[in-house]
Parts: C-alpha cells; sequence; structure tokens
C-alpha cells in the first residue's frame, strides 16, 4: 500500500520556531547565570591560592605582609607574590578583559617575571592599610600579622579595578591598591553580579555585596571601614 508523505504547512513551521525561540529565552538566563556562577567559583579559587602564597611570603619575611608598593624602584605587591603564586594568572579574574589579560600574557616573558615589577593592573585590590601601614619615603611596607586583632574579619584582596579621568568605572582593568571607599583612581567593582569575591587575612574567600565592603565615601565609617583596619 502506497503511503503520503506528511509535509509541513507554513504555520506549522512557524509554530515550531515559536516554540523553539520560547524554549531558548527560557533556558539562556540559566545558562548565563551557571556561566557566570562558574567564573565566580574560579576568581574565588584565584584568591584561595593567592591568600597562600601570602602566607608563604610572611613566612619568609618574619610575619609581615608584604608592602603594596616602593614608588621609587616601581616595584608593586605582584611582583613580590609571583615568585611565590609562579602562576600570573592567578592575578586575573575571569571577568577581566582582555587588556588586561594581554598585559599578563607579555610580563610572563619577562626574565623570572621582572617585567611584573611595574605591573598595576591586576584584578584584585590591596588594602591600603594592611599592604600600606608604614609610609617611609617612597615605600609603603606591610602590617606584621600578630597586630590583627581579627584576621577573619580583615579584608586583604578583593574585586578592584580602574577609573577613568572622569570616574567612571573601568570594569575589568584592575588597580594594585583598594580603599574602603571609591578614590580617584579606583573603585572596588561588583565583578560577579552585584558582588565581590573577598580573601580575608586567615586566608578563607568570600562573596559579598559591594555595599557591605565599600562606603559611599570617605565620610562614612561605618560599617564597612573596620572590616579593613582592625588592629591590636
Amino acid at each position: 500500500m502506497k503511503t503520503e508523505k506528511r509535509i509541513f504547512t507554513l504555520i506549522e513551521l512557524l509554530i515550531v520556531i515559536a516554540i523553539i525561540a520560547i524554549l531558548a529565552g527560557m533556558l539562556l538566563p540559566a545558562l548565563n547565570k551557571a556561566r557566570g556562577k562558574s567564573k565566580q567559583i574560579k576568581c574565588a579559587n584565584n584568591l584561595k591560592q593567592l591568600g597562600i602564597s601570602f602566607d608563604q611570603y610572611q613566612s619568609d619575611s618574619d610575619g609581615f605582609y608584604p608592602g603594596y608598593a616602593d614608588f621609587g624602584n616601581a616595584i608593586y605587591w605582584p611582583y613580590q607574590i609571583i615568585l611565590y603564586t609562579k602562576s600570573p594568572d592567578l592575578l586575573l579574574c575571569t571577568e577581566a578583559d582582555s587588556v588586561s589579560r594581554s598585559d599578563v600574557a607579555f610580563k610572563k616573558t619577562g626574565p623570572n617575571y621582572a617585567y611584573f615589577k611595574e605591573w598595576i593592573n591586576p584584578s584584585y585590590g590591596y588594602n591600603t592599610y594592611v599592604g600600606g601601614d608604614v609610609a617611609s619615603g617612597a615605600l609603603r611596607l606591610g602590617i606584621k600579622n600578630i597586630r590583627m586583632k581579627k584576621p577573619s574579619s580583615t579584608i586583604v584582596l578583593l574585586d578592584n579595578t580602574r577609573v577613568s579621568a572622569s570616574g567612571a568605572p573601568l570594569p575589568g582593568t584592575g588597580y594594585y591598591v583598594a580603599y574602603y571607599y571609591p578614590t580617584a583612581s579606583d573603585i572596588i567593582w561588583q565583578m560577579h553580579d552585584d558582588s565581590v569575591n573577598v580573601m580575608w587575612a586567615d586566608g578563607h574567600v568570600t562573596k559579598e555585596k559591594t555595599t557591605a565592603v565599600m562606603a559611599p565615601s570617605s565620610a562614612v565609617t561605618t560599617p564597612q571601614k573596620p572590616l579593613w583596619l582592625v588592629y591590636k
């Protein structure tokens, strides 16, 4: 018996296309959210590894944190830590833009990562009170770990970015030092939705709302500033 071939009409084809479009619209937000979560976890792992490097630095430096900069010799904290990580990629959040990533790729070519001494574009800002406890001329010296009253609630590193001359954030470009309020050079930036990854002085890493760790201005000192400056 001869069977007839079923041919889709134009209306049926349009209905199928419409259903596919609806399903895609429902699935894409979930996929984007999952992708963002994956990047946030990778960023948190970077910070955990950097925390280990900071511990190793302190072990070799009588308990002192690295200073965030030696302006006289153009040396910044990434250079001091890169000697322990041996992995420049740890200094970049997965959300960092191509400019920062190409910068790191270039600096990998330097002998013993020497070019990193002048690198001020890591994704993570270093708490100025921890890395700049003492100012000696052009040199900034880090705090000694035994002076910290509450290491588990003292910020060391967190997502940070440069700002333009007009004060607009330049997400993903990075800046080497961070303050508890926006400055003319940098701002704590919500790399992950409206949140930032934070590495605390005891080495643990959490995801925090940006408003929980950054005050709107230097005139506002609570509740954010105590997370930055906790001395015995």
